[in-house]
């Protein structure tokens, strides 16, 4: 029977300040919209078209450090927290929006990643990208909305927002199954395999663990696992996403130290939590 208490005080820690809320998705083109949703970006042209990307006017720039470009990760943490800096890096056809656009990304302490094989999470170190998305997927109403971003000259600048309806995205059965999952606990019970593995790597004084949780221990298990309902934060750094019949969600900080990944198997038909790793 695993360690529940020794593995809740970890997901405690790391999950210290983490309200239970955000998302997942990439660089392809999927896409969410909230009907309530009054960011100033969607009174602005969808698009901007491929061959005016070269005359992308910016506002006049404070000084910012070089390292705020080297990982997106590290951009858009700075680029959410700081309202003068998000004017900065907008493009020409979003650049007359006044004060933040990204209010509601703002509170956010962690984003998610989904992701068919570890190899790609090499992506997230990646200084060599040029183009990434980060989608806000309102999985009530299966609606995206895409923030796309580029690299050019060196910055990271955000060119466009696209919204999408999830259906057309190529994994829409994936975030079908994980609204019920997140939403239903009659469902989560019925999707997760029996036993379900789990490690927890080592942190500070707590030494990794690893093991099984049956069915029955999951109830307990999961009372300080992140549970997000409606809403997932997606980073789209240009995994492959061919496999499928497997899908890891991954949840990590902003600078924080959180990092959850669930393993998802599709079984006869069935989507089906696998695995943990913290």
């Amino acid at each position: 029977m695993p360690d529940v208490r020794n593995i809740k005080n970890v997901l405690s820690a790391t999950l210290l300040f983490c309200y239970l809320c955000i998302g997942l998705i990439g660089c392809k083109g999927s896409v969410n919209n909230d009907a309530s949703d009054t960011d100033s970006v969607q009174n602005e042209p969808d698009s901007i078209e491929e061959e005016s990307i070269d005359t992308l006017i910016l506002l006049p720039q404070q000084p910012v450090s070089k390292l705020a470009d080297e990982l997106f990760d590290d951009f858009f943490y700075n680029f959410i927290s700081d309202v003068r800096f998000q004017h900065q890096r907008l493009g020409r056809t979003l650049s007359k929006n006044k004060g933040s656009i990204f209010e509601r990304f703002s509170t956010q302490d962690f984003f998610t990643v989904m992701y068919d094989d570890k190899s790609d999470l090499s992506l997230l170190k990646d200084t060599t990208l040029t183009c990434v998305g980060v989608e806000w997927i309102q999985l009530d109403s299966m609606l995206i909305d895409r923030y796309n971003f580029r690299k050019l000259d060196g910055k990271w600048i955000l060119t466009d927002k696209k919204i999408y309806s999830a259906s057309e995205s190529p994994y829409s059965d994936f975030l079908e199954f994980y609204y019920a999952f997140a939403s239903d606990k009659n469902v989560q019970l019925e999707s997760l395999a029996n036993p379900v593995s789990y490690y927890v790597a080592s942190y500070e004084d707590v030494e990794a663990e690893e093991g099984y949780i049956s069915v029955d221990e999951w109830a307990e298990f999961s009372t300080e696992m992140p549970a997000f309902k409606t809403t997932l934060v997606s980073m789209d750094y240009g995994q492959r996403m061919s496999d499928p019949t497997s899908k890891r969600l991954l949840f990590q900080g902003f600078s924080n130290g959180v990092f959850v990944d669930y393993h998802f198997m599709y079984i006869d038909g069935h989507w089906v939590l696998q695995g943990i790793e913290l």
